[in-house]
């Protein structure tokens, strides 16, 4: 996933190697900080036991990555990127529903949309910044 990032900022051609509808679970370094910062604050007297949990991350197909991504660097980037599913590939993103209740009723929480999950990796990753406010270099650079 980290190579789709760098070749959408450099408005690369990349070719994912599954369809757009498949998808996965994902969440930024900013939430998974703000979880276990959350989780380190929590009085341990009101914790269950059992203090294993799965955390709340976000289910994004490929298309709503890529989409946030042009969102985010320029509509050309969209054109870029393309999908040539293998099933290999396929199956080791292939996904079953996450349920994180006892998490989420903990106040841990996931990024909301693939736009802001898009936006929280950059903010974390400077390198990644779109290089100007304009978007100009994603029109079909690639």
């Amino acid at each position: 996933m980290a190579n789709l990032f760098y070749a959408a900022r450099r408005a690369e051609a990349f070719t994912l190697p599954l369809a757009p509808e498949d998808g996965t679970w994902l969440m930024s370094l900013r939430c998974c900080l703000d979880n276990v910062i959350l989780a380190a604050e929590l009085d341990s007297e009101v914790l269950p036991s059992r203090r294993a949990w799965t955390l709340p991350a976000l289910f994004v197909t490929m298309r709503e990555l890529v989409d946030a991504l042009a969102e985010t660097y320029g509509n050309g980037v969209g054109d870029c990127i393309s999908f040539a599913p293998a099933e290999t590939v396929q199956q080791l993103f292939a996904t079953v529903p996450l349920r994180a209740p006892g998490a989420e009723a903990l106040g841990l929480r996931g990024d909301v949309t693939a736009l802001e999950l898009v936006r929280n990796v950059i903010a974390e990753n400077p390198v990644l910044a779109p290089k100007d406010a304009s978007h100009s270099q994603g029109a079909g650079a690639c």
